[in-house]
């Protein structure tokens, strides 16, 4: 850990954001002062699993938040695992509490970190459903990858929609894709807040 002293929240919070801008590969383990353990893993900058006490995903990053005087250290290229369907976006939200933007990172949607994890979910729902007509079972894991990438640098959903149509080879089959997926993410758009 770092040392011997107990750093705040903030520092936690600061040190997760310079990783991610350096798109830094490792675990970040935390110990609270009780005692209490967890661990934060980056893959290429982006948060790709958290665990505190017994929760992990954006529920531990919640109840991580609750914490004001903590340990820290990097230990680098190691991840133990990784959630897939974990959120980097929705996991910084939680533990700011703020526009995912203000601290550095790929814009947030303007409402509560839940709804944003809810709309994430449906974004990847209607691309998946969308694409899996034209690629089948493996749907899942190219939408997932995209999304991924998207959130990594900064695209948006849209924008995965082109790169998606991009890879269907015929024309009017990525066509009708694209316009699928362009229905089910307006109504997701238009879903109340």
């Amino acid at each position: 850990m770092t040392g011997d002293t107990f750093r705040s929240y903030d520092e936690l919070v600061s040190e997760i954001r310079k990783l991610g801008l350096e798109r830094r590969t490792g675990t970040l383990f935390v110990v609270s002062v009780d005692n209490e353990s967890g661990q934060i893993g980056l893959r290429d900058g982006l948060i790709v699993h958290v665990r505190f006490r017994r929760k992990i995903g954006v529920e531990a990053a919640y109840t991580l938040r609750k914490i004001d005087k903590l340990r820290f250290s990097f230990t680098r290229d190691f991840v133990e695992t990784t959630d897939p369907g974990l959120s980097s976006e929705a996991v910084l939200a939680a533990l700011t509490d703020v526009e995912v933007a203000a601290i550095g990172w790929h814009q947030a949607p303007r409402h509560s970190p839940q709804h944003s994890l809810v709309a994430q979910e449906a974004v990847r729902r209607v691309l998946t459903e969308a694409l899996t007509e034209y690629v089948g079972p493996l749907a899942s894991v190219v939408v997932r990858d995209h999304l991924r990438e998207a959130e990594r640098v900064g695209r948006q959903p849209a924008d995965v929609v082109d790169a998606l149509a991009r890879g269907i080879d015929e024309p009017t089959s990525a066509s009708a894709f694209r316009q699928q997926a362009t229905a089910g993410l307006a109504r997701i758009a238009r879903s109340p807040r």
